[in-house]
């Protein structure tokens, strides 16, 4: 309670607040006292004005904080500048590259495997950790994934797709069973995901979403989008959903 009494007289004694003080104390000296502080005056002039200087310093060193915190509000607040594309930009080839720890979950992304297979055969030799999550083919779920397409696909060959994406993965664990990881999880993934090195600032997120019975132009186009730290809560979003849903599946024995 002692220590509260003392605040508004820190407040007080402030430079921010001592300033006007002063100045408005040295206004009412020079008007109503012939010589405050034995100084003329003319000589009394200056020093106010210079107050005045530092009030106005001070107000403009405030008005900058001011700016400065409204545009980190305004950061937090802004809608991440991500957008839907066809397809990928090319940083996703260096990004990979440069990733240590590498997330890759699909229904089965055999093309995305067959299509970075090379790559991601040099990273597991060379050390860096790649975690494979496909759905069970086994399970239900791959039975549903047939409905997302317009045309006549067939349970038979979401399995038989799925069966190759297996097989492809166990070859390539071969070369180093370390470092690679291959799981599966008896759920409908909603989209699949490139997920690099999450805990760095240089982590990406390259996000393909499943569609629904849909078709653009000549064929269908999966619609994705790309997410690094600075995109806040959807980056953070997608990552821990990747990694819960890592951690829900099952391993897959090759």
């Amino acid at each position: 309670m002692h220590n509260n009494h003392k605040k508004p007289f820190k407040r007080l004694l402030s430079l921010r607040n001592l300033v006007p003080v002063l100045t408005i104390a040295g206004a009412l000296a020079s008007t109503f006292i012939d010589k405050p502080l034995g100084l003329d005056r003319d000589q009394l002039t200056p020093g106010l004005l210079a107050l005045l200087a530092i009030d106005a310093l001070i107000e403009r060193l405030d008005l900058l904080t001011n700016i400065e915190e409204d545009v980190k509000t305004l950061k937090r607040l802004t809608v991440p500048r991500t957008v839907m594309i066809e397809e990928f930009p090319p940083e996703l080839h260096s990004d990979l590259e440069r990733a240590r720890q590498v997330w890759l979950t699909g229904i089965h992304p055999y093309s995305k495997i067959a299509k970075y297979y090379s790559l991601l055969e040099k990273k597991i030799r060379h050390g860096d950790k790649v975690r494979v999550l496909v759905v069970d083919p086994n399970g239900t779920a791959y039975k549903m994934s047939a409905m997302r397409f317009s045309g006549r696909a067939t349970e038979q060959e979401e399995h038989r797709r799925t069966i190759s994406t297996l097989a492809y993965l166990c070859e390539l664990k071969k070369m180093e069973p370390d470092n690679l990881e291959v799981r599966t999880i008896d759920y409908l993934l909603g989209y699949g995901v490139f997920l690099l090195d999450p805990d760095t600032e240089h982590g990406a997120a390259y996000v393909r979403r499943y569609t629904f019975k849909t078709q653009i132009s000549a064929g269908a186009i999966t619609p994705k989008s790309v997410y690094r730290p600075e995109d806040g809560s959807l980056y953070e979003l997608i990552s821990a959903e990747t990694r819960e849903l890592w951690n829900c599946g099952t391993p897959w024995e090759c």
